[in-house]
């Protein structure tokens, strides 16, 4: 489970980053840069993909398409399934967020009245999100030394204190 979600958070990067001056050769229906071909490949084979997700991988993901990479990685690795629910966000009905709200993988902005769907996921939130996953699937997460943040990043000193631990750990 332990490497199912590190690969899965590989991939998850993955997705982040737009380098588009390499060669891109598509796999399945998915616009991937070469380099990262090996390990979107991987994350496809064992159904990582949700079904919403944008089919260009070498453009940033927003915060509601990675609530629907998380609840899909949630279920492949044994989760019980989602049910979309009642959630306080006002600015979403997207059934992915409403589904990771219900199991506890999802957070609100601001006073937790709104979600902020179409804004750009940042490397904190992604490393929170993917710790709720690992938690909630069972495992605890190990508490980061001060300095861990900080050494695994050359902006570690500017994470916020709820995501310090998990940025560390998907360092790792």
């Amino acid at each position: 489970d332990y490497y199912d979600v590190l690969a899965a958070s590989e991939y998850m990067e993955l997705t982040l980053e737009a380098l588009t001056t390499l060669p891109l050769e598509p796999i399945d229906s998915y616009q991937v840069n070469n380099w990262a071909r090996e390990q979107v490949k991987a994350a496809l084979e064992k159904g990582l993909d949700p079904e919403d997700l944008e089919a260009d991988l070498r453009v940033s993901i927003n915060r509601a398409e990675f609530a629907a990479v998380a609840v899909t990685l949630y279920e492949a690795l044994g989760g019980e399934e989602g049910e979309e629910k009642d959630c306080p966000f006002a600015d979403t009905e997207d059934p992915y967020v409403r589904t990771a709200y219900s199991l506890g993988l999802v957070n609100g902005t601001g006073d937790g009245t709104t979600y902020s769907p179409a804004d750009p996921v940042t490397r904190e939130q992604m490393a929170a999100l993917l710790s709720n996953v690992y938690t909630r699937l069972g495992h605890e997460l190990p508490k980061a030394l001060p300095q861990a943040e900080a050494e695994a990043f050359a902006d570690g000193d500017t994470v916020a204190a709820y995501a310090r631990d998990a940025v560390a750990f998907m360092a790792e």
